[in-house]
């Protein structure tokens, strides 16, 4: 796991200065904390001072900021994931036609809009009603291509038997020729009646699909598609499941992520090319299930690009009525967008003239405004990646440039969508750009590095114990061994013996390095059972320790109503 000195790295890193701790005075006899001296508690609930990054409404376009307070008003859901959510459910309808050019001089480089988004949550977040609220204008789009599929499906089965019928007719003839030898092998050829063509089965989105289905899927839309999904340890899990469990399909998954051409070599069909192997991501996943999927097999880059999204608790939403005009000033802008996408898919408004691979990608550029915010932005980037963070945070850093200027043409497409400008503007501004900046630079990154150290942390024991502490209504002077085993059996209750005596002592040991607690040995025995607290906690830390007593007392709250329903269900039924 990731050592104590690493994570003091990264906590430096945020301002926090490490004391020299006096070794003799750790580990002396003492009976109670008057008279101690303390040093300033490095913050393990807070993750060694990272906090994620919170909803900041000047992140986001105004119409993503409009409908992400909205629904989170309503449902009671974090904003944050509302937010991103919001943006996940117009991204599928902002081609990979569209793509920016990060740099001057740097032609051959660009990136395209789409995303792979991880909201790290509790099922209690309530992703699916918020994501259903998005999903409302996306979901009319997809409706009207089914439709038009439907329709072309019917009109080609029709041709389809036509042709057959005009095939024997060939067939007949050609029969008669040869029979009076008297044909030309040219316009025997020649006369073949022509198949109709299988017409093009658009798309927006896509979940629960193998690899080889959604090859057939992209020939059809090299606008590129999203993968949406209530759960991605499915997605995860699923990864080589079809190869005898190893990485192939993986590797495939990988190769999306960058988008152009692709040539999918396939067992007993040949090969297929592929002009635009690109796909976007966006789903939830339980913190613990993905630290089981991930823990011993984190240095894939699979991980590294994901756009983390932590989701805080959700809330009881208001019982008041959608917002029209912020549900319909939304949805504008996803049909504005669907429209642009149907003309660079099909050249013409559902017309087949101009095949996709005959048109060239639009490049957008920035203005020179726009480019000093991704220069000042990708310097700091770069000045983390050679700070001494850990190798999987170096690489999921490598990914981040390239994030914010997808994030950027998204925002541009967007703020373009909710405007009055019939044509979208070549270059994205200094404003669309600082957006995506300060996302990516007071958001993105935090919540990556958090993660990652977690991912990777031996010490969620330590915090377990540390947040026991923090969020007792009255502040502890001691903590004592019978205290762990009693009150935290959901963490410790399932080790037994030496095995939770160990366990204990390691936490303890992590609790004591971090200056939270000094240990109290009896005379003639080897191991400490109790432990003073720093008071410094409940002073230095004070928000830290009111966000975790909140976070109790909601919990307490909501066992409380759900005893007091199951009471009443009980009575009911009597």
């Amino acid at each position: 796991g990731i050592s104590l000195g690493t994570l003091f790295h990264i906590a430096g890193s945020y301002g926090w200065t490490r004391p020299i701790p006096d070794a003799s005075e750790l580990f002396s006899a003492v009976n109670d904390a008057s008279g101690q001296e303390w040093a300033e508690p490095l913050d393990l609930i807070n993750r060694y001072g990272i906090s994620e990054g919170a909803y900041n409404r000047e992140h986001w376009p105004e119409v993503i900021a409009d409908k992400a307070e909205e629904t989170s008003l309503r449902i009671g859901s974090d904003p944050l994931m509302a937010a991103w959510s919001g943006l996940a459910h117009i991204m599928p309808v902002c081609s990979d036609i569209h793509q920016v050019q990060p740099k001057k001089h740097s032609t051959d480089y660009t990136e395209r809009p789409a995303l792979w988004m991880m909201a790290v949550g509790e099922p209690s977040c309530k992703k699916s009603p918020t994501d259903r609220d998005n999903a409302l204008p996306l979901k009319s789009c997809e409706k009207e291509l089914v439709k038009h599929y439907q329709i072309e499906r019917e009109q080609y089965l029709a041709k389809k038997e036509f042709h057959k019928i005009k095939l024997d007719a060939w067939k007949t003839t050609t029969k008669k020729t040869h029979a009076a030898d008297n044909h030309n092998a040219a316009e025997t050829i020649s006369s073949i009646p022509t198949e109709p063509l299988s017409p093009a089965n658009r798309r927006l989105t896509v979940s629960n699909v193998t690899v080889e289905k959604l090859a057939d899927m992209l020939s059809d839309n090299t606008g590129g598609l999203t993968f949406l999904a209530d759960e991605l340890a499915a997605l995860f899990n699923s990864m080589g499941q079809y190869k005898s469990g190893t990485s192939a399909d993986q590797q495939l998954w990988l190769e999306m992520y960058a988008g152009g051409g692709y040539t999918i070599d396939r067992k007993g069909s040949g090969s297929t090319y592929i002009d635009n192997w690109s796909i976007g991501i966006y789903g939830t996943i339980q913190p613990d299930v993905l630290k089981g999927i991930f823990s011993k097999n984190v240095n894939d880059g699979l991980l590294q690009r994901f756009i983390i999204i932590y989701v805080n608790e959700a809330e009881m939403g208001k019982d008041i009525p959608v917002n029209q005009a912020v549900m319909q000033r939304y949805e504008r802008a996803v049909e504005r967008l669907f429209t642009d996408h149907k003309i660079y898919q099909n050249g013409e408004l559902f017309s087949n003239d101009y095949p996709d691979c005959m048109r060239p990608n639009t490049i957008y550029t920035l203005t020179d405004k726009a480019y000093d915010i991704s220069t000042i932005a990708r310097e700091r980037i770069d000045a983390l990646r050679y700070s001494g963070l850990t190798k999987y945070i170096r690489q999921a850093l490598s990914k981040v440039e390239g994030q914010m200027f997808r994030i950027a043409l998204l925002f541009h497409l967007i703020e373009w969508a909710d405007s009055e400008e019939i044509a979208i503007p070549k270059q994205i501004t200094r404003e669309t750009m600082k957006k995506a900046a300060d996302l990516t630079t007071e958001s993105i990154i935090p919540s990556m590095i958090k993660f990652h150290s977690e991912l990777m942390d031996s010490t969620s024991d330590a915090q377990a114990i540390a947040k026991y502490i923090i969020s007792r209504d009255t502040p502890l002077s001691v903590i004592k061994e019978r205290d762990i085993y009693r009150d935290m059996s959901s963490v410790f209750g399932n080790v037994k013996g030496n095995e939770r005596q160990k366990a204990i002592d390691s936490a303890m040991s992590d609790l004591i390095v971090c200056d939270w607690v000094k240990p109290i040995i009896e005379v003639g025995h080897k191991r400490s059972n109790s432990w003073i607290i720093n008071p410094k906690i409940y002073t230095s830390m004070l928000d830290t320790r009111n966000a975790e007593v909140k976070k109790l007392k909601s919990i307490k709250q909501k066992m409380n109503q759900s005893h007091e329903r199951r009471k009443q269900e009980k009575a009911d039924c009597q």
